[in-house]
């Protein structure tokens, strides 16, 4: 009778420490991980360390987000240009950049929400700029935060193209 139990129990334990085995490959590969990942990746393939792997990246984040920024501010002082809005309107609009700036949540991956959530949180902002531009007369193309305008998706340096 003994016998009988030991392959269930045995079985049991080496289905337990497979699935533990596949739990944690796959922890090791979700986003969370995959950005450090790809760091350890290039510093080993390249032989640098992690630090100066992460270095280079935080540089051209900082790089790219500086070229974004001067290209926001040229589309803007171009609608005043063309007279699309007034100079009061420009600095409600860069007032209100920089609050997004600072407001911005982290990308889903890294603030472990799931898909379902991260939609519903955008949602809600995007409606809450919508107002906000609606209250003040301000086309929402010039407050974009990623979003794109309706009928567009974002492509080549995060320009909407249309459909």
């Amino acid at each position: 009778m003994k016998k009988f139990w030991l392959i269930p129990a045995a079985l049991l334990i080496v289905g337990a420490g497979s699935f533990y085995t596949v739990s944690k490959v796959a922890a090791a590969t979700t986003p969370l991980n995959w950005h450090q990942s790809l760091i350890q990746k290039l510093a080993t393939t390249f032989g640098k360390t992690e630090v100066e792997v992460q270095t280079v990246f935080d540089q051209s984040r900082a790089e790219q987000q500086a070229t974004r920024e001067a290209e926001y501010i040229a589309r803007v002082d171009a609608a005043v240009k063309s007279g699309e809005i007034s100079l009061a309107q420009k600095q409600l609009l860069l007032n209100k950049h920089a609050e997004m700036i600072k407001t911005r949540p982290e990308p889903g991956f890294e603030s472990g929400q799931d898909r379902n959530q991260r939609r519903t949180e955008m949602d809600q902002r995007r409606a809450e700029l919508e107002a906000w531009a609606k209250q003040n007369n301000l086309p929402l193309d010039l407050l974009s935060e990623g979003f794109g305008s309706r009928g567009t998706r974002m492509g080549a340096n995060g320009r909407g193209m249309n459909r």
